[in-house]
């Protein structure tokens, strides 16, 4: 039985959401490897992991380059992807960490990438959901490719479940086999899943969750005791927040 859940409120826009990903996954490895912190000895299976939608740019109808849509809400005068990715202060926090960002990349609206992820949460489980999450993360900033496709999601979804099912440890065979099976989930018709989702983007506003990423870590089995904060914090403060609910 799992020890901890974790619910990450994030959008696929936003960088700093990919920070925190990548921070929350070093805190687990780092307690993962402390013997004095026996609750999580494997975190795949001692923590859950649950993504929820957040659209910073839900009216979008059409992708448009991310710079742009800079300029246009923010008042900005980038003259181009390549000024933009320069002077971004993201840049040298994603290098820091591995991690890199397309020069062109574009904003979309990610509502279908969100319903992708509620599905695969729901028929494949937290550590499928989590994986595609990382895909599509990758996808976007990594690629600058637009995760607002059907089919760019459906790759993702074919690598997720690859990656996986590769891994000797977990020894799965979940999800789709092939970019077919996985495009036909991503297109399917579902009220079941697109009512999920936006009823968890209304429950997101109700929150009052203004910024993302947003984590709220508890313990399943321990106190009663959430600990919640926005922003891609520290290693080291996600850290404390699961020794402190333990």
């Amino acid at each position: 039985m799992a020890s901890f859940r974790v619910l990450v409120t994030s959008d696929f826009m936003c960088p700093f959401c990919y920070i925190g990903k990548r921070h929350l996954e070093k805190a687990l490895s780092e307690l993962q490897a402390d013997t004095s912190f026996p609750l999580l000895q494997n975190a795949a299976k001692d923590v859950i992991i649950e993504f929820r939608p957040f659209q910073l740019a839900p009216a979008l109808s059409s992708p448009i380059p991310v710079y742009q849509y800079i300029n246009k809400v923010y008042g900005s005068s980038y003259a181009s992807a390549e000024e933009f990715q320069l002077k971004s202060n993201v840049t040298p926090m994603l290098d820091k960490l591995g991690l890199k960002m397309h020069v062109d990349r574009y904003m979309v609206n990610t509502f279908l990438a969100h319903r992708v992820t509620c599905t695969v949460q729901a028929k494949y489980g937290h550590n499928v959901a989590n994986e595609f999450v990382d895909k599509v993360l990758e996808s976007t900033f990594g690629k600058g490719e637009d995760i607002s496709r059907a089919d760019v999601l459906a790759q993702c979804l074919v690598n997720a479940c690859a990656s996986l099912n590769t891994l000797t440890e977990n020894h799965v065979d979940v999800g789709p086999k092939n970019e077919t099976e996985a495009l036909d989930l991503v297109v399917a018709q579902s009220e079941e899943y697109d009512s999920m989702t936006r009823e968890l983007l209304t429950d997101a506003r109700k929150q009052r969750i203004r910024g993302v990423p947003y984590f709220q870590i508890s313990s399943i089995s321990g106190p009663n005791q959430v600990v919640q904060f926005s922003g891609a914090q520290p290693v080291e403060i996600m850290k404390d927040a699961f020794r402190s609910v333990a």
